[in-house]
């Protein structure tokens, strides 16, 4: 039944898919859910992004005005779903992830580094000792994605860049 309180959109194909797909799905899936919150009548529009939309990172802090240098097709197909919010008269967050961890999590190098780990391979670990919190666990994300659809202080159409809440170092995780 309609109105919907919020429509999360967080599917998507990544790196590895052909372009074709990538615009397809990032890009053209986009629209159709926002086509479905139009026509549930949802209240709130959460769009799952990524850091990826700004390719080549170059400040040491990443935020919602970071520049985007030259990013990859995925990136750019991200992008335009990011893009195609703006013609929607909804409340829509964006949200740009970096690497979510958590059950299941098999993308970033975090979730790669376990996973080889778990089966005895190699690792291979480059500046052990630099900072970085390109993480958040899936569990904080759904909470987080939970408060903003319950909070009605916002209104508009906002993007955040989100990671882990404090700095760690590959040695300490």
């Amino acid at each position: 039944p309609t109105p919907f309180d919020a429509i999360v959109h967080c599917s998507a194909v990544h790196a590895d898919a052909s372009i074709t797909n990538m615009v397809r799905v990032n890009s053209e899936g986009t629209v159709r859910a926002l086509e479905l919150a139009k026509a549930c009548k949802a209240k709130t529009f959460i769009y799952l992004s990524t850091v990826s939309v700004n390719g080549e990172i170059q400040p040491e802090t990443v935020d919602e005005l970071t520049s985007i240098i030259n990013p990859s097709p995925y990136g750019i197909s991200k992008y335009l779903g990011e893009l195609a919010i703006k013609d929607y008269p909804i409340r829509a967050m964006t949200i740009r992830c970096c690497g979510v961890i958590g059950n299941g999590a098999h993308r970033n190098w975090l979730s790669r580094v376990l996973n080889s780990a778990q089966l005895g391979g190699e690792i291979a670990i480059f500046h052990p000792e630099a900072q970085f919190n390109n993480a958040v666990h899936v569990s904080d994300l759904c909470q987080f994605i939970c408060q903003l659809i319950g909070n009605d202080d916002w209104d508009g159409q906002e993007t955040v860049t989100i990671a882990a809440d404090g700095m760690s170092t590959v040695w300490n995780v």
